[in-house]
């Protein structure tokens, strides 16, 4: 559950932090999210500390309620029934599917929300199902290890692909990387794998390659990239004309 100070600090007697203390309550339901741990970590298990837990107090602490962890473990912002270099251990451990299942599952519960009291935005592209792909890099920690001490570039922690629904501002799914200097272009087999049909997909020309945008293509999406001359190899066929329907342009085979 998440911590009722996590809201404390918007509520004021007004009505409105508690109508969204209950959405954020009934999306990350400790019930599914325990379950959701159970099936989607491979390595991990549960013993005495809940995956509820920890994403409880991680609220805390992602809601600059509290500026550490170890000052949210200290406070009982939640009741964790293990140590806190446990609690660590266990967070250390956390595989990156289960934060991208976290992700998705959250995106479900709150998009009806969302819909039903009519939040969303104008559609960018009507017909479309707009998705926005961007990274997101995880800055460089002065936090070392004692093998990285001597270097004077600090490590970077990892990385993330994020997916934006912009019609109703909600990021409706994350792919993780845990090597920091990976390359976002050797991901996007993964954002591949989600595209449906009817899908228009937005994202920079460092993700503009030609296995990428032929693959959305395959699978019945469209896409608006900015072109990248030295990772997106095609030739045309053809003219462009304006498409008959007056939306965009088509191309004319020679």
């Amino acid at each position: 559950m998440i911590p009722t100070e996590v809201f404390d600090a918007f509520a004021q007697g007004d009505y409105i932090p508690l109508m969204a203390q209950a959405a954020m309550e009934n999306a990350l339901s400790p019930r599914l999210l325990d379950r959701l741990f159970e099936d989607t970590a491979q390595r991990q298990f549960t013993r005495d500390l809940l995956f509820s837990s920890v994403v409880g107090l991680m609220s805390v602490v992602v809601c600059r309620v509290r500026p550490s962890i170890n000052a949210a473990y200290q406070k009982g912002a939640v009741p964790i029934p293990v140590s806190l270099k446990a609690f660590y251990g266990k967070l250390a451990r956390l595989e990156p599917p289960v934060g991208a299942a976290l992700v998705r599952l959250t995106a479900e519960r709150l998009a009806p929300v969302i819909t039903a009291m009519r939040g969303g935005r104008t559609p960018y592209l009507e017909g479309y199902r707009t998705r926005i792909l961007d990274g997101n890099h995880l800055p460089g920690s002065e936090h070392r290890i004692k093998e990285l001490r001597t270097l004077r570039a600090g490590a970077l922690p990892g990385h993330t692909l994020v997916v934006l629904d912009p019609d109703l501002m909600l990021v409706v799914d994350a792919i993780p990387c845990e090597d920091g200097h990976a390359q976002e272009r050797s991901l996007l087999d993964q954002v591949e794998a989600t595209v449906r049909p009817g899908d228009l997909r937005i994202a920079d020309r460092n993700l503009c390659t030609t296995v990428f945008v032929f693959g959305v293509h395959r699978r019945g999406g469209r896409f608006v990239i900015r072109q990248h001359a030295s990772t997106l190899h095609c030739r045309m066929l053809g003219g462009l004309k304006p498409s008959p329907s007056g939306e965009g342009f088509s191309v004319t085979r020679r």
